[in-house]
């Protein structure tokens, strides 16, 4: 095996910098270089490679120059090795301005545990270390984990990254256990259909690590045994209980009775990666202050939709959502004409299900004094635009029936 020669970085950099290659690209040749040579090339860090960069832009191609680590460089890394990493998800920008201060000195399970889903798989196609790590067996990723429960079956659909194959499961009650068809295979066994569906639940994520892009778990309450249901809400809890690490999941879409049961769900999903939630449930009136869990994954998300509660928060909690859906008990116009004022981004729609009866009129020339851009639809609902201040690109245009619909639009010119 050669000895380590220190030239090899610098000989590297003038070649990959001769030939018109950038920095970056420069980091990703030699990485790929010490993934097969690390005996060659112990550490490939972005602060050398800038150094020899300079240097040779300034015409100095001595190799014998010796590179002296400014450690005030290394504050990203630092970050990601820190305890504040346990809430904070780290996307493939923040990995590639990591690499500037040293792509070596990040623990790679850290990384690839911080990423999303999609930026593991982008990854994965440029690194061959990370393609390994996210390969590891311990790990289990899903595009789509769906867990349904029928009036007397449970549906159970698994769609897997690595490997990428897609399962569909049913179990069906029976006054002698319960069928179960699996990809259209038939089986019986001697088994309640609800107890044998989370025994493949709990075994689904019994991993090390395990990602989920969009995690379904639904029951409809008017149509399903109470008991069962109770039996599949409680086992699913118990199974995630078990888990080592909390579940990442990035989209949620989950049926409840109580809060209780959205508490329990939440306290085992990882806070940050959680983007988008769909809530369903019968009439329930709460508070953010209700449910510690949702408080904290709200900050972090960006899609929101409640149907059938009523969430009893100002409204200036969602000012930070691209989309929201949620019911409330009353219109105040003032708090409306404010929140209209704070939604600023392009495309955002908040759509407001208001209980009350209300003027519609009143309403809209209350929002909107400029009457020439007031509309009224043959439906009922009335229509309308209002200028975002400062802003000469973007407006709010506003739908006013039985729901408020405001939609930030570039504006059009004619």
């Amino acid at each position: 095996m050669p000895k380590e020669n220190k030239q090899y970085i610098p000989i590297g950099c003038s070649h990959y910098f001769s030939a018109g290659f950038s920095r970056e690209e420069a980091l990703e040749l030699l990485t790929r270089s010490q993934e097969r040579h690390r005996e060659r090339f112990p550490t490939v860090d972005y602060r050398e490679i800038d150094f020899w960069y300079r240097s040779f832009e300034k015409g100095n191609f001595n190799y014998s120059q010796e590179f002296i680590l400014n450690g005030n460089e290394a504050s990203i890394t630092s970050h990601i090795n820190s305890k504040d990493t346990k809430n904070r998800q780290y996307t493939a920008n923040d990995i590639k301005k990591a690499s500037l201060a040293g792509i070596n000195t990040i623990p790679l399970s850290n990384v690839v545990r911080e990423l999303n889903v999609d930026d593991e798989l982008t990854l994965s196609g440029m690194l061959r270390n990370f393609h390994n790590r996210i390969y590891e067996p311990d790990r289990q990723i899903f595009e789509k984990l769906q867990f349904n429960l029928r009036p007397n079956s449970v549906f159970l659909l698994q769609k897997n990254y690595f490997p990428n194959e897609t399962s569909r499961t049913t179990w069906t009650d029976k006054e002698e256990g319960c069928e179960v068809k699996k990809n259209g295979v038939r089986s019986i066994i001697n088994e309640n259909f609800v107890t044998a569906a989370l025994k493949k639940f709990r075994e689904s994520i019994q991993y090390n690590e395990v990602k989920i892009k969009f995690l379904e778990i639904k029951c409809d309450l008017r149509t399903v045994d109470e008991t069962n249901r109770e039996l599949f809400i409680g086992g699913i809890f118990e199974a995630m209980n078990d888990v080592e690490r909390k579940l990442h999941v990035e989209n949620l879409k989950f049926s409840f009775k109580n809060l209780d049961e959205l508490n329990a769900i939440l306290s085992h999903i990882k806070v940050g990666p959680l983007l988008e939630m769909d809530l369903g449930t019968p009439k329930l009136v709460f508070n953010l202050d209700q449910v510690a869990p949702l408080l904290a994954h709200f900050p972090h998300l960006e899609r929101f939709s409640a149907k059938n509660c009523v969430l009893e928060v100002p409204l200036d909690r969602f000012t930070h959502l691209k989309y929201i859906f949620v019911e409330r008990h009353a219109m105040d116009v003032e708090e409306m004409k404010a929140h209209m004022n704070r939604i600023q981004n392009d495309g955002q729609r908040h759509v407001f299900y208001i209980n009350a009866q209300f003027d519609r009129r009143t309403v809209s020339t209350a929002l909107q004094p400029d009457v020439s851009m007031i509309d009224d639809e043959d439906n009922g609902d009335i229509t309308g635009r209002l200028r975002i201040p400062g802003s000469t690109t973007h407006q709010i245009e506003f739908t006013i029936g039985r729901m408020i619909t405001l939609k930030i639009t570039k504006i059009t010119k004619h």
